[in-house]
C-alpha cells in the first residue's frame, strides 16, 4: 500500500438533516471549488466534507479554507480544520473523489469540530504555522492524538482575505510593535510550551523546516537541544543549550540563548540555577531595549517563582511582564 504526503481540509456544516438536499448541494458546491484547485474528495460524513490536497498546494489549501468560511453564501460551511501528513488510499480514484484514511484525516476533521464558527484551525505541522510566514495565533484549543497533546493555531481568516492570498505566506511578517531586537522569543514560547506539555511534535516540525531551508543555525542548535530534553536526554539537551549561550557572540541574540538555556534548567528540575539565568537573560533584554524580551523573561520569571512555591514573587513577576506588554 502506497502511502501519500498531502493537506487534508476538513469543513463542518450547519445544514439541517432534515434538508438533506440543501446539504447535497452545498457539497457540491466545495467538491466544484476544490476540483477547480486540484483536490479530490478524501472524507464524507454528517456534517462533515474532506479534501485531499497535494503537499505541495497547501497555499491553495489554505485559501479554499478561508474564502469558503468567509463567504456569506457559503455560510452554512461555518469553519475547517487543516493537517498534513501521510494517507493510504481507500480503494480506486475517480473522477473527483479519492476516499483516504490516515491521520492528516483525522486531525483535520477533530481541529474542524473543535473550531469556532467562522474559524479555520490548523495543525502546528502545517507549513508556515511554526516559523511565522502565516498569519496566525494559538487557538487554545489545543487537542490530544495518541495521548500527545497537539497544538493548534487559529487563522487570521479577515486579515487574509481582506489582503488577498498573498496576506496568506508573508515574505516578511509585520512586527507587532517597533523595538530594538536581540531575535524573536516565540520559540522560547514554543520550547516553554513543549517542555510542559511533553508535545514533541511542533517542535520536530520547527525543526526540520529551518534544516530544510537552511535559516537560523543558532535557533536549529537550541531546538536540537530542547527535543532531546523532551525525549529524556536531559543532560544532551543541557549540554547543548549551554554551548548554544556561551558560543553566541552576538551581544543582540545573547539574551534568548540565555533564557533557552534557563527554561532547559527548569526542564531538568534545577530551579534555582534556573532563576539566575532567567535573571542574566532579562539584563540583557533591559540593555538592549527590548520589551519582548523583557516580557518573555518576566513571564517565565513567574512561572519559575510559583514553581519553586515563591507565590509572591510569582504575583510581581506577572505584573512586571503585564504592565511591560501594556506600554508595548
Amino acid at each position: 500500500m502506497t502511502l501519500e504526503r498531502v493537506v487534508v481540509v476538513s469543513f463542518r456544516w450547519a445544514a439541517s438533516p432534515a434538508k438533506p438536499r440543501e446539504a447535497m448541494d452545498l457539497a457540491e458546491q466545495l467538491t466544484e471549488q476544490a476540483s477547480a484547485l486540484g483536490a479530490r474528495v478524501c472524507s464524507f460524513g454528517g456534517y462533515e466534507l474532506g479534501f485531499v490536497f497535494d503537499e505541495a498546494d497547501v497555499e491553495a489549501a489554505i485559501e479554499l479554507a478561508a474564502r469558503t468560511v468567509h463567504e456569506a453564501r457559503m455560510r452554512p460551511v461555518s469553519k475547517a480544520g487543516v493537517a498534513v501528513g501521510e494517507v493510504a488510499a481507500f480503494g480506486e480514484a475517480a473522477g473527483s473523489t479519492a476516499l483516504s484514511w490516515g491521520e492528516p484525516v483525522v486531525v483535520a476533521a477533530a481541529l474542524a469540530r473543535s473550531a469556532q464558527p467562522g474559524e479555520v484551525l490548523l495543525d502546528a505541522t502545517v507549513p508556515g504555522v511554526i516559523d511565522g510566514t502565516l498569519t496566525v495565533v494559538p487557538s487554545g484549543r489545543d487537542l490530544t492524538f495518541g495521548g500527545v497533546p497537539r497544538l493548534s493555531y487559529s487563522l487570521d481568516i479577515a486579515h487574509a482575505v481582506s489582503q488577498g492570498e498573498d496576506a496568506l505566506y508573508a515574505t516578511n511578517p509585520p512586527e507587532p510593535a517597533p523595538r530594538v531586537p536581540t531575535g524573536s522569543f516565540e520559540i522560547i514560547e514554543l520550547a516553554r510550551e513543549a517542555l510542559r506539555r511533553g508535545d514533541t511534535i511542533s517542535l520536530d516540525a520547527a525543526l526540520q523546516h529551518l534544516k530544510v531551508t537552511g535559516e537560523h543555525p543558532e535557533v536549529v542548535e537550541r531546538l536540537a537541544g530542547v527535543l532531546a530534553m523532551t525525549r529524556g536526554a536531559k543532560e544532551e539537551g543541557l549540554r547543548v543549550l549551554r554551548r548554544a549561550a556561551a558560543q553566541e557572540t552576538r551581544e543582540d541574540r545573547r539574551a534568548r540563548a540565555v533564557l533557552a538555556y534557563s527554561v532547559g534548567l527548569a526542564a531538568a528540575g534545577r530551579t534555582e540555577e534556573a532563576l539566575l539565568e532567567s535573571l542574566s537573560a532579562l539584563a540583557l533584554t533591559r540593555a538592549h531595549g527590548d520589551t519582548s524580551g523583557e516580557v518573555a523573561c518576566t513571564t517565565f520569571l513567574s512561572q519559575l517563582s510559583e514553581a519553586a512555591g515563591h507565590g509572591g514573587s510569582a504575583a510581581r513577576w506577572q505584573s512586571v511582564a503585564d504592565r511591560i506588554a501594556d506600554q508595548r
